[in-house]
């Protein structure tokens, strides 16, 4: 993304002059690990529902079907809310609307324990989600600001802050039942607080464009120079459901199969550790290889380990579980660097489009999954859900090459950065 003007710091800040920094290739890696933390901690309270889902199923008599009603609670307000929200916050100081975010996300979703029905839980979600929906573009962006000519890792180290938060969740939610109760869910509501005073005072804080960037017509959203940016949503939207479908059921699936909610609970951490990993190490190669490829390898080769995982025992489902989600992770930072470069103009509402609008329809496309699980068993969903896969890649195939930003030399490929080149030799 064109950075625009310089950078004014908040006290203990250390000073940046963001044209500077982009011109020079130069990557603020201070900044950009705050960013991760603050995402973390966001993506954190986010998640706090699915590990705790099965306890909420138990505790309001609610099927497999109702339950991803709520999950969809959440995610129409803290995904769908995205795109829109990168857009019309696109003149603001992208700081503030970060620290904002955090904040608003962290009090509600902290509560979520103090429930007493389905209907406070939705309401309760669906405000922590409107503060969720508000720090993830604006942390996309700066990442893109401060990241020089390593946007692919700068932006893997974003998103895998995330990611980590989402795979510490299932973790901290198992220690808190073995000295608590869920009621307690309240005890994590300090961390966000003091990460949002804290990003505040260290993060620095970004000029305002000077123009507003525009809504994009309907003519715009079906021309045939936008089917490279739907191709590579169909994409996110069929992995991003995949990834939902694991993680939303199973817990339950462990409880199937004669588990217990612990096991259940420790595969889902094991799955998103590995997926933090895979997307990390995406982020890294994909500064240097053509990204397309990172993608295709992300959808084809994680497909048979995890449609493997749910036909063997526990040891083995770990096994499997841990190497499928590294691999379909790969592209995770990939899909938001190359949807900012197909439309650079419009940077803030394309990562929340592929971050926050392509979760949101993926999740929603999780009630049959869900209505599924109530006809059959947790277990079909699952291994229907991985032959998606697949389907994903086919969309990639159709997608130009996009080269990398840095060549194995190490010097910055500035000019190979267009989407519609062709991949260095």
């Amino acid at each position: 993304m064109e950075q625009r003007g310089g950078v004014t710091c908040s006290p203990g800040a250390a000073s940046l002059e963001a044209g500077n920094e982009t011109a020079g290739g130069r990557t603020w890696w201070g900044a950009i690990l705050l960013l991760a933390c603050g995402h973390l901690i966001g993506d954190f309270y986010a998640v706090l529902l699915t590990p705790l889902l099965q306890d909420f199923r138990e505790a309001f008599a609610m099927s497999v079907t109702a339950a991803t009603v709520l999950v969809n609670v959440g995610s129409l307000s803290n995904s769908t809310l995205q795109p829109v929200v990168g857009h019309f916050l696109e003149r603001f100081d992208q700081k503030r609307v970060f620290a904002i975010g955090l904040l608003i996300a962290t009090v509600p979703l902290s509560c979520i324990g103090l429930a007493p029905g389905p209907v406070w839980l939705g309401a309760l979600l669906a405000l922590g989600g409107t503060g969720v929906a508000l720090f993830h573009p604006s942390g996309a962006v700066l990442t893109s600001r401060f990241a020089g000519t390593r946007r692919g890792l700068a932006m893997s180290v974003y998103a895998n802050g995330g990611a980590i938060g989402i795979a510490l969740a299932p973790l901290a939610v198992t220690l808190l039942l073995v000295q608590g109760t869920r009621q307690m869910s309240w005890v994590f509501m300090p961390l966000g607080l003091v990460a949002t005073a804290t990003l505040v005072w260290l993060l620095p804080a970004t000029r305002s464009p000077t123009t507003r960037a525009k809504l994009p017509t309907w003519r715009s959203l079906i021309h045939p120079d936008s089917r490279s940016v739907w191709l590579v949503f169909a994409s996110v939207v069929l992995r991003s459901l995949v990834v939902a479908v694991v993680t939303s059921f199973i817990v339950i699936y462990a409880a199937e199969n004669g588990w217990s909610k612990a096991q259940g609970r420790f595969l889902l951490t094991a799955f998103l550790l590995a997926c933090a990993a895979g997307g990390l190490a995406g982020g890294y190669v994909s500064d240097y290889l053509e990204r397309r490829r990172l993608m295709l390898a992300a959808c084809f080769l994680g497909f048979l380990p995890l449609a493997a995982a749910w036909q063997v025992p526990f040891g083995g489902s770990l096994v499997l579980l841990v190497v499928s989600g590294a691999i379909l992770s790969l592209s995770t930072p990939v899909n938001i660097v190359v949807a900012q470069e197909l439309r650079p103009e419009q940077a803030s509402a394309m990562s929340g489009l592929m971050m926050g609008l392509a979760w949101s329809v993926s999740v929603l496309l999780l009630i049959p999954f869900g209505t599924l699980a109530d006809l059959t068993s947790t277990g079909t969903a699952l291994r229907v859900s991985s032959f998606l896969l697949p389907i994903a890649g086919l969309c990639v195939l159709r997608l130009p090459e996009f080269p990398p930003l840095v060549r194995r030399t190490g010097v910055a490929d500035l000019k190979g950065s267009s989407p519609r080149g062709s991949a260095p030799g």
